[in-house]
């Protein structure tokens, strides 16, 4: 498998609080807050800068994130590298002993979450696969409401 890093994602306790903390500190651009039911987290994706807070919208979200920030507080989480196949990119991974806790779709992206681990260093792991480059997230943005043709 081979992946290309697109962003970094950083667990906080307000998604829209630091995505303007970055933005007035260093000109971080987002789109966003929006709230992705599918997993139950607000997140502002990054549009410049490779930052994609996320804070998590209920006690319990699948992926683990009020978990985390109750047991290590805020900070960077994991990261997110976009791939050709994720069904191939899953495969692989699963012959190497790791499996996605969970796999989504926003629009024409996928995405598969893999916990963190020994294997990863501790880092949780996000694959995409996106119909062409898109390293801002804008499939994300289009599925929870953003309209990148309305600015």
């Amino acid at each position: 498998m081979k992946g290309k890093l697109i962003r970094i994602a950083v667990a906080v306790n307000n998604a829209a609080e630091a995505y303007n903390d970055f933005n007035e500190l260093f000109g971080v651009q987002c789109y966003g807050p929006y709230d992705d039911e599918h997993v139950q987290l607000q997140v502002c994706l990054p549009r410049s800068g490779g930052m994609e807070f996320t804070s998590p919208m209920s006690p319990d979200d699948p992926i683990g994130f009020s978990k985390y920030l109750e047991e290590k507080g805020e900070g960077f989480k994991g990261l997110v590298f976009q791939v050709d196949d994720l069904d191939e990119a899953l495969a692989e991974l699963k012959e190497k002993g790791i499996e996605p806790l969970i796999v989504f779709n926003h629009g024409p992206m996928r995405e598969a979450i893999i916990p963190a681990q020994p294997k990863t260093h501790n880092l949780e792991v996000a694959l995409n696969e996106v119909p062409s480059e898109d390293p801002v997230g804008i499939y994300c943005a289009r599925d929870m409401g953003y309209d990148p043709f309305a600015e």
